[in-house]
């Protein structure tokens, strides 16, 4: 019974098989291979253009909620932008009242505008001025109080201080932990020439280096530069010794200790 079954199954597939196969090529079905195209014509038309609208539509909602996206991707970038500040701006509040706590006369934080060569001079550009209480040689220091520089010039609203770290600027200073002074030559870029090393003195790379109180209005710590480089120089009686520049002129928050009155 099964057996007929199947036989009857396959046997009407191979009849509608070939009945579709005389319709679509046969001469004789032409006139109706037609009408069931042009019958079926509209309603591809029809479909063709609800596809396209349907697309559109997608594009659309896709561009909006991209659009959304990158809205709250840059407000997000904002606040985190924002917090960060809050953050620097708080550690320098902190370090200036702990200046403060310590004994110094005036702290005043500052923000750096601007960086300005002049020759063979380098200058930072400060947010602040006279009307701050800002004066020519107040000392420009970092968050972690190495000394960056003094200021050489002050207007009502802005400073401009030469950076220890110039070119042809010479500053007395002290090896920390050592009684052994000696002159720090500014090279730019952050870089010092240390002079007047006695050939044996014990100092190596690595070595601290703070800024002479007598050029620091009597102020003892400030931090200058740390040795990078240190070797005999043949037939001299002093050592070549260069070092880096501790102060990051790239900082944009930094402190300005003020002149005691």
């Amino acid at each position: 019974m099964k057996s007929r079954f199947g036989i009857r199954r396959i046997a009407a597939m191979l009849l509608g098989g070939a009945l579709f196969v005389l319709v679509a090529r046969a001469p004789a079905f032409a006139p109706l291979r037609a009408r069931i195209a042009a019958g079926l014509t509209p309603v591809i038309i029809v479909l063709d253009r609800a596809t396209d609208r349907l697309a559109r539509w997608f594009d659309r909602g896709a561009g909006k909620r991209l659009g959304d996206l990158e809205h709250e991707r840059v407000e997000l970038l904002a606040e985190i932008s924002r917090r960060e500040e809050l953050v620097r701006e708080n550690e320098t509040l902190r370090e200036a009242l702990s200046l403060r706590a310590s004994g110094e006369a005036g702290v005043l934080p500052a923000t750096v505008i601007g960086f300005i060569r002049e020759g063979r001079d380098e200058y930072l550009v400060l947010d602040r001025g006279t009307a701050d209480g800002i004066g020519v040689g107040d000392l420009v220091i970092s968050k972690e109080r190495a000394l960056g520089g003094a200021v050489a010039e002050v207007s009502a609203h802005a400073a401009k201080a030469l950076l220890s770290s110039s070119g042809a600027h010479d500053i007395e200073v002290l090896f920390a932990g050592k009684n052994i002074a000696a002159i720090a030559r500014g090279n730019n870029n952050r870089e010092f020439a240390i002079d007047l090393v006695p050939q044996d003195a014990a100092i190596q790379a690595g070595d601290l280096i703070v800024a002479s109180p007598r050029a620091t209005g009597g102020r003892r710590s400030l931090l200058l530069a740390e040795v990078r480089e240190v070797r005999p120089a043949e037939h001299e009686v002093f050592k070549t010794v260069r070092a880096t520049h501790l102060f990051d002129p790239t900082e944009n928050d930094v402190l300005v200790l003020l002149a005691p009155e």
